[in-house]
């Protein structure tokens, strides 16, 4: 029962945590961690949904969107995007390269992916949040999850299992 605890309480300190993350943070072997996230979703104490090739883990109760934007948030690159469109609505490809330092191809392929997923539009080749407010919402709310030195589950891992 404790370590399903602790599972419950990693996954509502950092939504949108993988199953590696959560391993590392609680110490757990495959097995067990499997068998108990698999007892708190059929509980309905947490929700899974699939982004990309992992599977994100939830508290239960979560919108659609801030889900979508917690696994996009949770790529580096995805994050650094998003936030600098944050601050500079109507950027261009270009600018998004240049003040970035990210390779053309990386900001094509990352913005490929934010335009399919609804978060941000393209229109003749500026670009804009979809929804600004919701972005700045769900950092707001969820920041300290989401990386950044000395925050976030990678800082977690480094301390003692179960840590918040």
């Amino acid at each position: 029962m404790d370590a399903r605890r602790r599972i419950y309480e990693v996954v509502s300190c950092f939504p949108g945590v993988h199953f590696r993350e959560i391993q590392r943070i609680t110490r757990l072997g495959n097995g067990c961690l499997r068998y108990h996230l698999n007892v708190l979703e059929r509980c309905g104490a947490i929700e899974s949904e699939k982004y990309g090739r992992r599977l994100r883990y939830y508290p239960r109760g979560m919108k659609s969107y801030q889900k979508k934007l917690l696994a996009l948030l949770h790529l580096d690159t995805a994050r650094r995007i998003l936030v600098f469109l944050l601050n500079h609505s109507g950027a261009r490809h270009g600018d998004i390269v240049r003040v970035l330092k990210l390779s053309p191809s990386t900001v094509s392929w990352h913005m490929r992916k934010l335009v399919e997923c609804g978060v941000v539009c393209e229109i003749r080749g500026i670009y804009l949040l979809c929804d600004t407010e919701g972005l700045r919402k769900v950092l707001q709310l969820y920041r300290r999850c989401l990386g950044g030195e000395g925050t976030g589950a990678r800082a977690v891992r480094r301390g003692p299992a179960g840590e918040c």
